[in-house]
């Protein structure tokens, strides 16, 4: 009796702490034709979000993974009031000298169910004939896809694009973590940008 209890809590405790964590995976990439490499002097970064306290930590956030040159927040270039003029936006971005940006922008999500048994392959054999497993349970996982799109700033141009999927993102900080190692992983397979 005490072996199956203990199998059920460990089973239960996984799924639970599985839930619980933001894992992002890469689902699709573009790169524009003729673009072999990809280096910037300095990236401005611009999350594209309604709430602004979730906008400003993400363009932080972002920055904070962008090691290699200078990164700065949109929000510390763009006054709120002029983000929605877009000349106003690119002849602040210019003046300030950035020759990158990469824009993550909300693309969907969707709720995903998953149906967990708590039983295991052989779990009624030997012991546990004594009693019966539980039925098993169903998890709702939220997967909410991030577009990740980068630009040369002077000519204007998408030079890159790629979608990732995170389940159940609830912390800003990991979830763009996730994402930028996913979205660099694949731009140095690439070979657009060097070696970690």
């Amino acid at each position: 009796m005490t072996t199956r209890i203990l199998r059920g809590a460990l089973v239960l405790v996984l799924a639970l702490a599985l839930g619980a964590c933001s894992m992002t995976r890469l689902k699709t990439t573009w790169t524009a034709p003729g673009v072999e490499r990809i280096h910037f002097r300095k990236i401005v970064v611009f999350v594209i979000a309604n709430d602004e306290a979730l906008r400003r930590n993400a363009e932080q956030a972002l920055c904070a993974q962008i090691t290699r040159v200078p990164c700065v927040p949109a929000f510390a270039v763009v006054a709120d009031e002029a983000r929605g003029d877009i000349e106003r936006v690119a002849r602040r971005v210019d003046a300030e000298g950035f020759d990158g940006a990469v824009v993550l922008r909300y693309s969907g999500e969707r709720v995903q169910q998953t149906y967990v048994r708590t039983a295991p392959l052989w779990g009624y054999y030997g012991s546990g004939w004594g009693g019966a497993y539980g039925p098993g349970y169903v998890r709702q996982d939220q997967m909410v896809d991030i577009e990740t799109t980068v630009y040369s700033v002077p000519d204007r141009k998408l030079l890159w694009a790629g979608t990732t999927e995170s389940l159940n993102p609830d912390d800003v900080d990991r979830t763009v973590r996730e994402i930028v190692e996913a979205v660099a992983r694949a731009m140095r397979k690439q070979g657009l940008i060097p070696p970690d």
